[in-house]
């Protein structure tokens, strides 16, 4: 019932955005601190709305296990939002 066949996907979806995002923001944290911040607000819109494209396209697709589908997304969004947020405030701290 609560299995859905773009669980992985999403997973893998959403761990190489982390990491992309993690790379791409990092530089910026370098110098500028206004740059950061405007870099990881724009990131952040980015990926919400790419984010909300990929679930409507997938929710279109699946002809069931919807709210398996949308409780995974949600799930794997919340997870990787605190993971990236807690490893850019600890690099950003140690001065990287």
């Amino acid at each position: 019932m609560w299995r859905t066949p773009y669980g992985f996907w999403l997973l893998g979806m959403f761990a190489f955005t982390a990491l992309v995002v993690h790379a791409v923001l990092l530089r910026p944290a370098a110098g500028k601190p206004q740059q950061f911040v405007r870099s990881f607000m724009a990131s952040t819109v980015i990926k919400l709305l790419v984010y909300i494209l990929v679930l409507t396209a997938l929710m279109l697709l699946a002809k069931h296990g919807r709210q398996a589908l949308v409780l995974h997304f949600l799930f794997y969004y919340v997870a990787f939002t605190i993971a990236e947020v807690a490893m850019l405030y600890r690099a950003i701290n140690r001065g990287v």
